[in-house]
């Protein structure tokens, strides 16, 4: 139950890019404290907006509500987002020739450095980092390769991407 890779793909398998959205909180309790946390701010954005739809005489929208999702086993793991990548960061190095691209989302800028310390050791030879931002939500993908540049060129010709 905890694998990602290891025993999902088979050895005849091939994937051009592997996305991975992981659970960010380390327990339960991690977990309900962001959501209160997350309600807390939404109540005082939407007092806020209550306040200055008031001042210019205009109502809110129902799309103004913000609805929190998921279910215990996406929004956190034992070690929290930086063990869940991490292990998925080693778990593709068994299976580095079997995919151009392995991908996840990282939401906590703190575990950049712990992500980018696993990638080293596991001899990614690419690394990309795109950052993103919604509103006053930052978060980041952090993408990287095992095929050197004669590989890549190679995997696009035969698989015509």
């Amino acid at each position: 139950p905890t694998n990602i890779f290891k025993g999902i793909v088979q050895q005849n398998e091939t994937f051009d890019i592997t996305l991975c959205n992981p659970p960010f909180h380390a327990s339960l309790n991690d977990a309900l404290a962001g959501t209160q946390r997350k309600l807390k701010n939404l109540a005082e954005s939407q007092a806020k907006n209550f306040a200055q739809s008031r001042v210019t005489n205009k109502t809110l929208d129902k799309s103004s509500v913000l609805n929190f999702g998921g279910q215990g086993a996406e929004l956190y793991c034992d070690g929290g987002e930086e063990a869940f990548v991490i292990r998925m960061i080693n778990e593709s190095a068994l299976i580095k020739n079997q995919c151009f691209w392995f991908t996840s989302l990282i939401s906590k800028a703190t575990t950049l450095p712990a992500v980018y310390r696993a990638l080293k050791k596991v001899n990614a030879l690419q690394v990309k980092t795109i950052d993103m931002a919604q509103g006053q939500k930052k978060s980041r993908l952090v993408a990287w390769t095992f095929l050197n540049v004669d590989q890549q060129r190679n995997w696009l010709k035969i698989n015509r991407i």
